[in-house]
């Protein structure tokens, strides 16, 4: 009988990698990308480290209750990018774990983060960016998570530069493949053509205000 390879997943320090990044940088397509890797075996969004809540990790190993036999593992969390205290927790639980964070142009990522909450009834039809954006209203929201100079002088403290990789989707299919190939790569995954390559995911089909 052929023995399982299936890993043992405890803790932080049993995971390849993590991945995360802000709001609207396609990082949910990205989860998809990796997912589909033979090898690659990723959660779905998890919060773990940057939500102060009961949850134990007997509670957080249900999110590998589908692992199979996939050498690479990570956990899928956009909270961990911009939490201040996730860097520090995450290196002691694992100093040699990769990041991978989905980045994307500041000013094209606050607009869809924007057009987004009218769309869907976060902020009311009347609310101009300009306004939106005030520190005294959605500050935080759009603009203090695409800091990215800020979130990231604060991971390397904390991991080298050569654990952390930043990954930008292109509209040009054959770059979306080689920088994709380059972060299987990274991981030190085959090179792979995903199914959902083209598809835009995580798009809801109901919006309160449509367009």
């Amino acid at each position: 009988m052929e023995l399982s390879n299936r890993k043992t997943i405890l803790s932080h320090s049993d995971l390849q990698f993590v991945l995360g990044g802000p709001p609207k940088t396609s990082t949910f397509w990205l989860a998809e990308c990796l997912r589909s890797h033979p090898d690659i075996f990723i959660t779905s969004e998890t919060n773990f480290l940057s939500h102060h809540t009961h949850k134990t990790y007997e509670f957080w190993k249900n999110y590998f209750s589908r692992l199979k036999n996939e050498s690479i593992v990570g956990e899928y969390t956009n909270g961990y990018f911009a939490h201040s205290t996730v860097p520090e927790k995450l290196a002691q639980a694992n100093p040699h774990i990769k990041i991978i964070f989905s980045i994307r142009d500041p000013i094209a990522q606050v607009i869809s983060f924007y057009q987004h909450d009218l769309q869907y009834g976060t902020l009311g039809r009347h609310v101009k960016l300009r306004f939106a954006i005030n520190r005294d209203i959605f500050y935080t929201r759009y603009i203090d998570s695409i800091c990215y100079s800020k979130h990231l002088r604060t991971w390397l403290k904390y991991f080298p530069a050569n654990q952390i990789y930043l990954f930008s989707n292109s509209p040009d299919p054959t770059l979306r493949q080689k920088r994709l190939n380059d972060l299987y790569l990274f991981l030190r995954g085959s090179s792979h053509s995903p199914n959902c390559i083209d598809k835009r995911l995580n798009t809801r089909q109901n919006p309160l205000f449509p367009t």
